[in-house]
């Protein structure tokens, strides 16, 4: 009986010291986990303190480089057009001193042959005929031969393609009314010459009669008013052509200047757009023409009545 107690005695000794022994190890090895994290934990604070970042700054310029255009401008891929706007709130001072005495006098009159003589290698246009209309010399304003090209003075970053509808509608108008052949290149140099161009606006509107005196043309000024209507359906059967200013609508979202080149039977308006080769195919009631033209513009506008 004293032996078996003595061993299981013993035997229970054995078990509580392995028991002591393998919890002994289990702390011993949980406090140096404990330990590693701490120092893990010490070590990320360590690395994002601000005061142990790297700081990189960037000098920042005093003043940003400009670059002047040049007048070999990178070609347009698809020109956005815009046109010319209504200048009338702008005329009055741009023909002020601001921009100088203009070479031609247009109370005088007279015809420019001084700049006419100047002509030279014109590039053609696209001769339009059709019945009841004028045969016109039709330019595009757009065209890829002068569409990147800087409508305005040296300063100018102004394009043919979005501001040159003007210039570009009376070249279409004198080539087609006289015997000068002028390009729209050559009619923009004229009105910057003498002073029609306004900058990031276009042309003013006396461009159109002052151009027409200039070439040898006559011109005569039409309200927007109830006798408009009749007043080109008559002029356009008599053979004559007319610039007109068009406001927002089938035309352009703000101003432009397009050609009403003939009258149909019908009375269907015929257009020259130099924006447009689908408004030019296009045929017009006259109703639609006063409607979307200005209801005013300068020069006694906005239609002129042009002849020979």
């Amino acid at each position: 009986m004293n032996k078996r107690i003595k061993k299981l005695i013993r035997v229970i000794g054995i078990e509580a010291f392995c028991l002591l022994l393998l919890t002994m190890i289990w702390f011993v090895g949980k406090q140096k986990k404990v330990e590693e994290i701490n120092d893990y934990q010490n070590m990320a604070q360590a690395t994002v303190t601000p005061t142990n970042l790297p700081i990189q700054v960037t000098p920042v310029p005093t003043a940003v480089p400009t670059v002047e255009p040049t007048k070999e401008p990178t070609p347009i891929p698809e020109p956005t057009m815009r046109m010319e706007e209504d200048a009338s709130e702008l005329e009055e001072e741009t023909e002020s001193s601001t921009y100088g005495e203009s070479k031609y006098n247009a109370e005088q009159g007279t015809i420019d042959e001084e700049y006419i003589e100047t002509l030279s290698m014109t590039q053609s246009g696209t001769l339009i005929k059709s019945a009841g209309a004028v045969d016109v010399i039709y330019y595009m304003q757009t065209d890829d031969r002068w569409g990147n090209l800087y409508y305005g003075d040296a300063t100018s970053t102004d394009t043919m393609a979005k501001y040159a509808c003007g210039p570009t509608s009376m070249a279409m108008v004198v080539s087609s009314l006289t015997d000068i052949s002028i390009d729209p290149i050559q009619m923009c140099a004229w009105a910057v010459q003498n002073n029609y161009w306004y900058p990031q606006s276009g042309s003013l509107h006396s461009l159109i009669p002052d151009c027409a005196k200039a070439f040898g043309l006559q011109s005569e000024g039409v309200a927007n008013d109830a006798d408009a209507a009749g007043k080109i359906s008559e002029a356009l059967s008599e053979g004559k052509l007319i610039v007109a200013l068009m406001g927002k609508g089938h035309f352009t979202s703000g101003g432009h200047f397009i050609v009403l080149r003939g009258i149909t039977e019908e009375g269907k308006i015929l257009v020259a757009d130099a924006n447009s080769e689908e408004n030019t195919n296009t045929e017009w009631d006259v109703e639609t023409i006063t409607a979307e033209a200005k209801a005013w513009a300068n020069a006694n506008g906005p239609f002129w009545i042009i002849w020979k």
